[in-house]
């Protein structure tokens, strides 16, 4: 009766005067009739949408062009022959092995040759094991930008002052509510399918959290990190990182005296395979903090999430170049959106790269104009660089060529940011209110609250934030028999969505409609091998999960309800159900989910019924390692959590 969609049933089975003093040429009316109605379109459209504007922060006139577009002021420019009068509280940061010399002595007669020996700004060194007197303290032979002996050192080749810290191992090492076993299995995965850098967990979770918090960075305002080689890989025997024009100007003095606060060169999107988990976890921290975040116009989100804020598009700042304040990643809204993740364990169990972790802090608490792409600033780090185009290039004594620069061959991501700056702000999307359906009147879910299949449909909304108006079905009274109730959904069971006045019933296949809405979510796969795996793991829940599962919470959900129920369904439904997890424990050893390691409404299908026989006394979800592991992951997702008190309007997204 409550358990699938077929048994949703319930118990019961003066004009023409003026036009004579203004007498026009046909013509021109058109035109003045066409220009009137134009205005009077766009003063309507500015006023129905100006006023969910109110509490926007700054609602202000947008940017013509980005900002990166205009020159950089003079009084940042160092003139030819002279030397700065002053300089910003900065320092290089270079993250660095024994091993790495070679390249990096490479790098850092090209960074001083470029930029540093005018500018003289000190370098700070860091490594997870003490440096060697080679590293340190050997000779260097070079002639101009080139390096001509692999015996150098870095002291030798700066001015400016160099120190060497070493990590501390608490920023190193995994915390320790980190399950190894379960951190060593998730790196074998990525070896075993050849995700890039697979292995430097352990990097990315310091630069995203601790590198900011050594001793030898405090008395430090911004820091300059680009020159690295590919840490833990493989050794640099070649240079991996290039400055390739002229830098006459102060990075520095130009973020501190504009009020920007983070510097990129290069934009691009991330390997989805190692971030399966991260955007739901941001939401749940915006959902927890929202007050910390940067809303309205001044907001920096659009560039990297959907207009709802369901699902993020991978873009991310390549962090291997960063110009940015250290007071930035010191703030305590930072501060709390690391600990939040760290407390998730993405970095150990999927790969969670510092690259998305500071791209998405800095959209959630800086302003759109604080992040500032740094156009004229050659940077090559293989496979990819950022080449200045025109006349930059030409002053700059660039030597790179543009039509090879990753920003003119990929421009998704650069698009997204340029956007921020050309788009009117009276018809951008909130994301914390609106979908783009905010305009429209919203989809409307009719169900009974309780029913599982209801609730199927709503995490699914819950979980993409898709707002929506929850219409209550009087299934006791037997509303759903009814001939209005029968004219939408002819079988009488619960739900339906009406969306727009488009009728659709069945919960999974409202399901499936509603995450083709939102394709980059994920849900339903779109490459032909992970859809087919998804529609396997969704015929495995419909045809081995779903025929026990339902029986028995159908008799576990009588028995809350106070009806009568039978004891021996549910002992011999229970006893099918364990032989099929059995199966399932074999599948999720090798899995996260059951159709690969991303989630998909294959997994959401299961939800409503195994936490009911959870809630019921049976332990069948917490007695096999993976299937508790699987089991939790989902019981534990914000959108499940949402019918705390019963499915809910939602219309504040």
């Amino acid at each position: 009766m409550i358990g699938h969609d077929a048994d949703h049933a319930g118990p019961a089975g003066s004009v023409q005067s003026g036009m004579q003093r203004w007498r026009f040429p046909r013509r021109r009316w058109t035109s003045v009739i066409v220009a009137a109605l134009i205005l009077l379109s766009i003063l309507f459209f500015r006023r129905q949408h100006g006023a969910s504007k109110v509490d926007d922060t700054h609602a202000r006139i947008p940017h013509p062009e980005p900002p990166y577009k205009t020159p950089v002021p003079e009084k940042y420019m160092l003139k030819p022959g002279t030397k700065p009068t002053r300089r910003a509280s900065a320092v290089f940061v270079i993250l660095a092995r024994n091993s790495d010399l070679t390249g990096m002595t490479f790098t850092m007669s090209q960074l001083e040759a470029r930029f540093n020996h005018k500018f003289g700004y000190p370098y700070v060194f860091l490594n997870d094991v003490e440096f060697t007197e080679e590293f340190k303290r050997s000779h260097l032979r070079r002639s101009g930008n080139h390096v001509l002996k692999t015996s150098s050192n870095v002291t030798a080749l700066t001015k400016a002052p160099v120190q060497f810290g070493l990590v501390p191992p608490s920023h190193w090492n995994p915390p320790p509510w980190i399950d190894e076993e379960r951190a060593a299995r998730a790196r074998e995965k990525m070896a075993k399918h050849r995700v890039l850098y697979g292995g430097l967990r352990r990097l990315f979770l310091h630069v995203s959290g601790f590198f900011y918090r050594h001793e030898l960075l405090k008395p430090f305002k911004y820091y300059w990190r680009s020159v690295r080689c590919h840490l833990c890989v493989f050794q640099c025997f070649r240079p991996e990182v290039m400055f390739t024009c002229d830098i006459d100007y102060d990075p520095f003095l130009f973020l501190e005296g504009e009020d920007k606060k983070y510097g990129f060169t290069i934009v691009l999107q991330e390997d989805k395979r190692t971030i399966p988990s991260l955007w739901p976890t941001v939401r749940e921290f915006m959902e927890m903090n929202p007050d910390m975040i940067v809303r309205g116009n001044d907001s920096a989100l659009p560039m990297i999430v959907d207009p709802t804020g369901a699902w993020y598009n991978r873009c991310h700042f390549w962090s291997n170049f960063e110009i940015a304040s250290l007071d930035l990643w010191r703030s305590p809204e930072y501060s709390a959106f690391f600990e939040f993740l760290d407390q998730k364990g993405g970095f150990s169990y999927e790969r969670w790269g510092d690259a998305p972790v500071h791209t998405i802090g800095a959209a959630l608490f800086l302003r759109k104009d604080q992040i500032h792409f740094f156009n004229d600033i050659g940077y090559a780090h293989r496979p990819f660089q950022h080449c200045p185009s025109g006349e930059t290039n030409l002053r700059a004594n660039c030597e790179c060529k543009e039509q090879y620069s990753f920003n003119h061959r990929e421009q998704f991501c650069l698009r997204k940011y340029d956007e921020l700056f050309q788009t009117h702000w009276y018809i951008r999307v909130n994301i914390f209110k609106k979908s783009p359906t905010h305009l429209m009147a919203p989809l409307k879910l009719h169900g009974w609250d309780i029913a599982t299949c209801t609730r199927r449909v709503a995490t699914i909304l819950y979980e993409l934030q898709v707002p929506f108006e929850f219409v209550p079905v009087d299934v006791m009274g037997g509303e759903n028999k009814t001939p209005q109730f029968l004219e939408k959904q002819p079988f009488g069971q619960v739900p339906y969505i009406n969306d727009q006045g488009f009728i659709l019933y069945e919960s999974r296949a409202i399901c499936r409609y509603i995450a083709a809405k939102f394709p980059d979510s994920g849900l339903v796969p779109a490459d032909p091998k992970e859809n087919a795996l998804f529609e396997q793991a969704a015929s495995v829940e419909f045809s081995h999960f779903d025929p026990p599962a339902s029986k028995a919470g159908l008799e576990f959900l009588k028995k809350v309800l106070g009806w009568s129920y039978d004891v021996d369904v549910i002992e011999a439904n229970l006893q099918l159900l364990e032989g099929k997890l059995d199966t399932y424990e074999i599948i999720l050893s090798d899995h996260r989910y059951l159709a690969g390691d991303n989630i998909t409404l294959a997994d959401f299908f299961h939800l409503p019924y195994a936490p009911l026989i959870t809630e019921g006394g049976a332990e069948v979800f917490t007695k096999r390692p993976n299937v508790a592991r699987w089991y939790t992951e989902l019981v534990s997702r914000p959108s499940w959590k949402a019918f705390e008190g019963g499915v809910k309007t939602t219309l504040k997204y």
